[in-house]
């Protein structure tokens, strides 16, 4: 399953939460393939942050998968309950899943109406947390979870917490 991820902001290299965006982006396995879709230059204005997220979701959306907007006042899920709902969009036949977080300003107001997904339904409005993050420490949670949902979904000891298994599994060091 294709998980795109939509940021409209430039990581910063020497930031510690670029540093666990990475880290948990090497994680995934197949069948599971994570894209990062992010600008090559600063955005400086909500309209350009906006024309970024339309013309990443207009692209993505030629995959004919769910779209996922990440907000405050979306649907809380417990981490179990989240790798239940991907399996199911991956047993009703969808190959693709859109995450948007947004930039300082959140996400256009036009995406949460907009259907973009293979049976052209309203986007899954997801939270983290009815708290505010950082949208550099929001991608590291939702990268982190989305990870979690693999781990779960292949019955990996990561989500019980026993990170020597996970350290020789993917040989990291």
């Amino acid at each position: 399953m294709d998980l795109t991820v939509i940021a409209p902001w430039l990581l910063n290299p020497s930031s510690p939460y670029t540093q666990l965006s990475l880290d948990y982006a090497n994680r995934f396995r197949k069948p599971f393939q994570l894209n990062l879709k992010m600008p090559h230059k600063s955005l400086k204005t909500f309209q350009e942050s906006s024309f970024f997220i339309k013309k990443s979701i207009d692209k993505w959306s030629e995959n004919k998968g769910q779209l996922v907007v990440c907000d405050p006042s979306g649907l809380s899920m417990k981490s179990e309950n989240f790798s239940s709902w991907i399996q199911k969009q991956q047993t009703a036949g969808i190959k693709s899943l859109g995450f948007i977080i947004g930039g300082a300003d959140g996400v256009p107001s036009s995406v949460y109406g907009s259907g973009n997904n293979a049976f052209n339904e309203k986007p899954l409005v997801l939270s983290f947390s009815q708290m505010t993050f950082a949208h550099e420490l929001a991608l590291v949670i939702l990268l982190e979870q989305l990870f979690r949902c693999q781990c779960i979904i292949n019955h990996h000891p990561y989500h019980k917490g026993k990170p020597s298994s996970f350290s020789k599994t993917f040989n990291i060091t």
